[in-house]
This record gives C-alpha cells, structure tokens and sequence, in this order.
C-alpha cells in the first residue's frame, strides 16, 4: 500500500525503505505468497520509476513461475514491465492480453485496469497506435465509472502520451447528508437506461438494506457517517453495475437495483446475487452488517414521468422489499422462483440455500424463500 500510494503521488523516493525490503526476495523462502508476488510487481513499478532498471530485472528474476491463477500474473506483469522499460514491449502483447482477460474474469477489477494501461504501452511499442489508444480510453471510463480515480488519472495520462487530451469524469465534491439521493458521493453520468419509456418486462429486483442503522447513526459524527454510506453506495453502484445491473435508487441505508433492463441477459438472476454477495462482503469489511432480498417477475418498467429515473413497478418489486427486510445479517432472501433460476449456480459452487417461508406483509399465507448465508 505505501508503494501504491508513492506511485499515485509520482514520490517514488517516499517508499525507499519498501523497496529495498522488496530487494530481498532472491533470499526468501519458496513459493512466494500471491501477496508477496504481488508486492513484487508493484516494486519492480518502482524501481524503475527510480531509474534502476538492473535491480528490477533482477527482482523479476526472483518471481516464481507459475499458473496465473496461482499468482503468475503478478511475475507475467512484472516481466512485461521489465521488457517496456527496455523498449521491447512489443512481445509482451499476447502476455499481457492473457493477464488482463484472467484479471477480468475473476473479477479483479483494478489488477485488470493496471494489465491493460501496460497492455496500451505494449499495443503502442508494437506499432498499433489504435488498439493502444482503445485500451486506455476503455479503462478510463471504466475507473471513472466506479471512482476509481487514481487509475483514472493513470488512463488519461496513458492517453495524453498518445496525443489525446480528455477531461477528468465530473465526481462529487463529497457526500451530501446520508440518504440524500442517488447521487451522493457517487460517480455523476447519465442514466444507462436512457430516457426508456415505461414497458412491462421480466426482471430481477435486488434490495440491499444495513442492518442495525439507526444504532450506527445515533453513534457516529454526522461527517464520519456521511462517508461511511457513501462508500457503501459507491461500492454497491460498483458491483451492481459490473452485473450490468441498474441502480434504481439510493434510500439512505438501502439500495434497490434490477436486472436485465439495461441490456437482455438470460443469467440476470444469478448477475443480481453475485452483486449482493459482493456487496454484503465489501460492507462487512467496513464493519456493516447487510441483507438482501432478490425476487424475480414482470414489471412495469420505466420513466414515469418526462426526465424521470426509470423505475420498476409491480409485485417482484414489493416482494424483493419485503425479504430484504426479512433477512438476517450477512443473509441473502430469495424468493421461490429466484432460487430456482439459480439452484444450478449456487450447487456448481458448493454454496448450500436452505429453504425458510416467510410471512410477509401484504401477501395471503407463507411466502417461499431460501436464504443464502456467508460462507
């Protein structure tokens, strides 16, 4: 982390103690850590920067070889950083190609930024200046859609390299109160959904609610608390939209979200309980507990009024609310046909849903739903 933030700041010098930590790893034990691999490559960034292109070589030499999956892609980039240095990126193309495409479907998102802006010096080493220039303008909007501004910047300085000049994506100055609208301290862009007009469709309805709020509110300085709900909406706006889900609204301590409006997808269920796992995990290491609802159905969907957000109307709206605020923390409540649409997804990963009805507010008898816990 020091190195990253020496690295952000252009103060290479700042993190000479870490790197010269770093230089030790000829002595250390085997097989490295994928942490430790990790360090590595953001080390030999360093050094470089620091002009000693020896002792990253020589640290390269030091990585393990092995599977990407298995931490590879930390030496594979590092040795590619190593060949760019040297002006002789051009072979690091199909590398680099193949540790982005692994970055992206694991869903390192911002390991996959860093493989494509080296990917673009590559591209542009071996003479293609227009896939180079595709690279980095992908993963500018890319970091600036989920704020992650650092590799934003790193993106637009990519480009300013290749002879194109863009301006920063507009961010909020800072959050507003909590609860006070989709925008708070969230990226600014227009709606994905375009002005749609309302359509009935069948979609999946994704709730995400804090648990014990009010509690954490009546504890904490309005100022501390305001940027806690905001980084929790950036982070659910983040992992909804990596989905390709739609943010319906920000209500304070709730998200509400659907799928497939934004685009057709026939795995839209399963996209939606992705996103509220990873959104449940990301919270909990901030110290907030979750629950979710997810149900599935058609809808009215739409803007309801001339410039309006779209917005989904009808019965899987009002019953992904209502298991939301049944679940327990850390919990997922499906309903009955969400559960099965991703039974196969969740057996195939050895994540058990146990049935558990409930009576909810506004339907007739017991309301099938399965629920889905941590680990």
């Amino acid at each position: 982390a020091s190195m990253l933030v020496a690295l952000a700041a252009d103060e290479p010098t700042a993190a000479r103690q870490e790197v010269d930590f770093a230089r030790e790893a000829p002595t250390w034990a085997r097989p490295l850590p994928c942490d430790v691999l990790e360090m590595l490559e953001v080390a030999t960034e360093l050094l470089l920067r620091l002009g000693e292109p020896a002792a990253a070589d020589q640290l390269v030499e030091a990585m393990d070889e092995r599977a990407l999956r298995a931490g590879g892609v930390y030496t594979l980039m590092a040795r590619a950083r190593v060949a760019l240095g040297g002006g002789a990126g051009a072979g690091s193309v199909a590398d680099l190609r193949r540790a982005a495409d692994f970055a992206a479907d694991v869903g390192y998102v911002l390991l996959e930024a860093r493989a494509r802006l080296l990917l673009s010096r590559a591209l542009e080493q071996a003479g293609d200046r227009e896939a180079a220039i595709d690279e980095a303008q992908a993963m500018h909007a890319a970091m600036s859609s989920i704020g992650a501004l650092t590799l934003a910047a790193a993106a637009r300085r990519r480009l300013a390299e290749l002879g194109i000049e863009i301006a920063p994506v507009a961010v909020a100055d800072g959050p507003t109160a909590a609860g006070a609208g989709p925008t708070a301290g969230a990226v600014a862009g227009p709606d994905p959904a375009g002005s749609m007009s309302p359509e009935e469709r069948l979609v999946t309805v994704l709730f995400v609610d804090i648990r014990g709020f009010t509690a954490i509110a009546g504890d904490a300085a309005p100022a501390s608390l305001a940027d806690r709900v905001a980084a929790f909406h950036r982070w659910a706006r983040a992992e909804i939209e990596a989905e390709g889900g739609l943010v319906d609204k920000f209500a304070g301590d709730a998200v509400m979200a659907t799928y497939n409006v934004v685009a057709p997808r026939l795995d839209h269920t399963a996209a939606a309980l992705r996103s509220a796992i990873g959104i449940r995990d990301k919270a909990a290491a901030a110290g907030f507990d979750v629950g979710a609802g997810i149900a599935v159905g058609p809808v009215v969907v739409g803007a309801l009024v001339p410039g309006g957000n779209v917005s989904a109307i009808g019965t899987p709206t009002n019953l992904a609310a209502r298991l939301q605020a049944s679940a327990g923390g850390a919990e997922v409540l499906l309903s009955g046909e969400a559960h099965r649409r991703v039974a196969t997804w969740l057996a195939e990963r050895g994540t058990p849903a146990e049935r558990h009805d409930v009576q909810l507010k506004g339907f007739d008898g017991p309301v099938e739903a399965w629920v889905v816990r941590r680990g």
